[in-house]
């Protein structure tokens, strides 16, 4: 065939049959625009290679713009979050954290309760251009904001067996009457029922409805309950958070309807993912 006489004359004349490296197209970039675009990131990731072609005026693509980045080390990634610690917050959750450590078996008498907010509004995937190793870095983080309609509230726990009930709070916001009436209905039935003997560990945040009086009273008056000290800003370390990040994750796959029902169908049939 052709192709084997071709090999068989290049072995004659050339001594090999490797297929030898071709000269390719030429580069529409070359250094000092190769500089621009790196520096053009370093100065900040959460550019786009659409926004650093046309503030550069290169002559060329957005996917050649990509590829000097791929070529200098940089990786287009979703930013790290991050709330802002003061030092006193970081001692007291440091504390936390020592105090706790040979908590084995009492990890096992704990309830782990929370809130989540769900909006119909949906929020745009952010990424953004930096080098591996640096998703941590000051200038990487994107700073967090509480936007968007916000419609429903959802109540929920969950324990070392897994995932509780979730209950749809009545009002779009919770207050600590609502939050009691949850308490008494469903989170401490469900706690006895799941830790028939010895003392129960509540885990909650510091929002204002754990903080009301009548939820402070209440908590005080049932002899085999334990509420822990929870240090503030520190909503990452409850468990339960992994739970609505996972719900979060299947928001965008599903069609939400645009009245409080049809979301409230959306959040119970996304419940399923974090059993």
């Amino acid at each position: 065939t052709s192709t084997v006489k071709k090999y068989v004359k290049r072995f004659v004349e050339e001594g090999h049959v490797a297929t030898l490296p071709r000269s390719g197209r030429p580069q529409v970039l070359h250094g000092p625009e190769n500089e621009a675009i790196v520096n053009a990131v370093q100065r900040s990731g959460f550019t786009t290679a659409v926004k650093i072609r046309r503030d550069l005026r290169l002559s060329c693509s957005s996917e050649t713009v990509r590829h000097r980045l791929h070529d200098a080390g940089f990786r287009n990634r979703k930013p790290a979050k991050k709330l802002g610690f003061t030092q006193q917050h970081k001692d007291r959750r440091m504390a936390f954290a020592q105090e706790h450590l040979d908590w084995d078996d009492k990890w096992n008498q704990t309830i782990f309760v929370d809130e989540k907010i769900f909006s119909t509004e949906q929020t745009g995937r952010t990424t953004l251009w930096r080098q591996p190793g640096t998703g941590y870095d000051e200038e990487n983080l994107l700073r967090q904001f509480r936007q968007g309609r916000v419609i429903l509230s959802v109540w929920g726990f969950i324990t070392a067996a897994g995932l509780g009930k979730l209950v749809v709070v009545v009002e779009e916001r919770m207050n600590s009457a609502d939050y009691l009436q949850i308490l008494q209905d469903v989170m401490w039935p469900h706690a006895q029922q799941l830790f028939p003997e010895g003392r129960i560990q509540l885990v909650q945040n510091n929002s204002g409805p754990h903080r009301g009086a009548v939820v402070r009273d209440w908590i005080a008056q049932q002899p085999r309950l334990n509420c822990l000290q929870w240090p503030a800003m520190s909503p990452d370390l409850n468990p339960i958070e992994n739970v609505w990040a996972r719900m979060q994750q299947r928001w965008g796959r599903v069609e939400i309807g645009q009245d409080r029902d049809a979301l409230a169908d959306c959040v119970m049939n996304t419940q399923r993912i974090g059993n």
